[in-house]
């Protein structure tokens, strides 16, 4: 037995008894709070050895309660253990941080309750269950008198009979209910006793359905099964006939394929041949400028070599008459006619048939293999463009060359 009083914080008055109950088995005198404003007050009256103390709570939860009391210098050594559903390790280290003792199951088992009760530690002087502890004198206030035993006796009663009455009201509305519950299950038995001839009535005709003879569905089944095996041959029939179609279907789209295909290379061998075709006569065409410019610088060259033979005969005349002239005149004139000797060479080594035609077949023979094996529009055109091209400079050579043949026959005359 233990000589203690706690205090049983709790807001349900089942957890309060429940705690009662098994304290007072130990000889644990009890007080009891539902919250804890009612246990910071309490505190202030009477002083408890141990506080049990509920985690839930509405107003302020068991851990706000406990440092509470820990925070006061007065009741900070009451040992304070958190009742609650959680007894987990990261809960009682919780509650522990919070400045309770320990964390226990609820509702507690009695062994539990034992090693708690025989763990806790001893009581500080001066400190007597049930007596309030005074608080440290404050200079100017005046110090309240203790409350009187009895007062505090009648207190207890008075709390002990309203919470008794509070149950028995509880006790007496759950009585009512009860009884509103009887009569209910008596009136309804009264309404199925009225019902049960129509009850039996209906049995005896469904007695009497069950008695005919049953239907014969084998036939109905048989047609139905006839049917669908008929529905899914047509289907099999028309999945067939539908892959017929389309393997038909795909050989026409690869003839139809190969014929567009067979065409359209068909029109494009024609156009290269138009293109070739094209290009063979514009080959004919160069082919006759290069004649006609062959046979225009034939007929330059005879009447240069006309001209130069009179230029000759003219400076041979020249010559015999001025042979009294004086030696330096004369090497001079033999002078011009030599550099007149070679001019004429180089103009006749340009103005060749020969050299013509070996440029033209320069000029082709230039062309890339690629296009002399596959003739192609565009390279050929330029080709043939590029030709024109140089045999304009040539003849513009020609010209040049006769106006400067035509320049030295002038100045030897001057100096004749």
């Amino acid at each position: 037995m233990h000589d203690l009083r706690a205090l049983v914080v709790d807001d349900s008055k089942v957890g309060r008894l429940t705690m009662l109950r098994k304290l007072e088995t130990l000889g644990i005198r009890v007080d009891m709070a539902e919250s804890g404003h009612q246990a910071l007050e309490s505190l202030e009256q009477s002083r408890p050895d141990l506080i049990f103390m509920d985690h839930m709570m509405p107003d302020m939860d068991g851990f706000e309660v406990t440092r509470r009391i820990k925070a006061s210098p007065v009741f900070r050594d009451i040992p304070v253990v958190i009742v609650s559903g959680n007894d987990e390790a990261d809960f009682v280290h919780q509650a522990r941080e919070a400045g309770a003792l320990d964390a226990i199951a609820k509702p507690p088992a009695t062994d539990v309750l034992e090693r708690l009760l025989a763990a806790l530690p001893k009581l500080p002087p001066g400190a007597t269950a049930g007596v309030p502890v005074k608080a440290p004198p404050v200079p100017g206030a005046v110090e309240p008198a203790p409350a009187p035993a009895l007062e505090q006796a009648q207190g207890l009663v008075e709390r002990l009979r309203a919470e008794l009455m509070a149950e028995l009201g509880g006790l007496a509305r759950g009585r009512d209910a009860a009884l509103a519950d009887l009569r209910r299950q008596a009136t309804d038995m009264e309404s199925l006793g009225g019902r049960l001839p129509v009850i039996e009535q209906r049995l005896r005709a469904l007695e009497a359905e069950a008695a005919l003879p049953r239907p014969d569905f084998d036939a109905p089944r048989a047609e139905l099964d006839q049917r669908i095996s008929a529905g899914l041959a047509g289907l099999q029939a028309r999945t067939e006939g539908l892959e017929s179609r389309i393997d038909g279907l795909r050989e026409e789209l690869r003839e139809e394929l190969r014929r567009t295909l067979l065409a359209r290379v068909d029109e494009q061998a024609g156009e290269a041949a138009v293109k070739a075709g094209a290009l063979q006569d514009g080959l004919q065409v160069l082919s006759g400028e290069v004649d006609r410019l062959a046979g225009d610088l034939r007929a330059t060259r005879a009447a240069l070599e006309d001209s130069v033979g009179q230029l000759e005969d003219a400076v041979r005349a020249a010559l015999e008459e001025a042979g009294s002239a004086p030696r330096t005149e004369t090497a001079e004139a033999s002078a011009a006619v030599q550099a007149l000797r070679s001019e004429f060479a180089e103009l006749d080594e340009r103005l060749s048939e020969a050299r013509v035609r070996e440029l033209v077949a320069d000029v082709l023979g230039s062309a890339p293999p690629a296009m002399r094996a596959h003739p192609d529009e565009t390279a050929l055109v330029a080709e043939l463009a590029r030709l024109q091209i140089r045999l304009r400079r040539l003849a513009i050579m020609t010209a040049a060359g006769g106006a400067v043949l035509l320049g030295v026959v002038g100045l030897v005359l001057f100096l004749r």
